[in-house]
């Protein structure tokens, strides 16, 4: 319990200290969160590299999103992401791996990859959505209180 007590307190921590405006800290963390449901494990950090290269966005908090994505999280994301895809894409008979890295991609085939692609990408924008004007408005009540502080000083 301690340990995750100290990882919250360093998350919260981390984004208390990221600058830029609060719309695009919002929207880089959104972008985290729904690279965080990219069911392949060892990706994440290159998709956050590429994505907020190309985007121009805030790269720390798109990190910060992706850590969604932990090992208490994985399993519950990746069931959602399997049956949702199965649903989306009518596969009925598809057996879902224990574990999506490199190694089980190639083995398991295309079915499934997209299968968890897809279903991810799903719900990790419906995660995304409400994950945006909870860390905009996070953003902006810090900032306020930080600068009524500062004025009544």
């Amino acid at each position: 319990m301690n340990y995750v007590k100290k990882w919250l307190k360093k998350f919260y921590d981390m984004f208390l200290s990221l600058s830029g405006p609060p719309r695009q800290i919002a929207l880089a963390f959104a972008i985290g969160v729904v690279i965080s449901f990219f069911p392949i494990i060892g990706t994440h950090t290159l998709i956050v590299l590429g994505l907020a290269s190309l985007l121009r966005t805030n790269m720390p908090a798109m990190f910060l999103g992706s850590w969604v994505c932990n090992p208490a999280t994985y399993p519950i994301q990746i069931l959602g992401s399997y049956y949702v895809g199965k649903t989306l894409l009518m596969h009925r008979d598809l057996v879902m791996p224990v574990c999506v890295n490199f190694e089980t991609m190639l083995s398991v085939g295309w079915e499934v990859i997209s299968t968890l692609i897809i279903g991810g990408l799903v719900l990790g924008i419906a995660v995304a959505v409400p994950t945006y004007f909870i860390v905009f408005f996070m953003v902006e009540k810090v900032r306020n209180r930080k600068s009524n502080r500062g004025a009544d000083s």
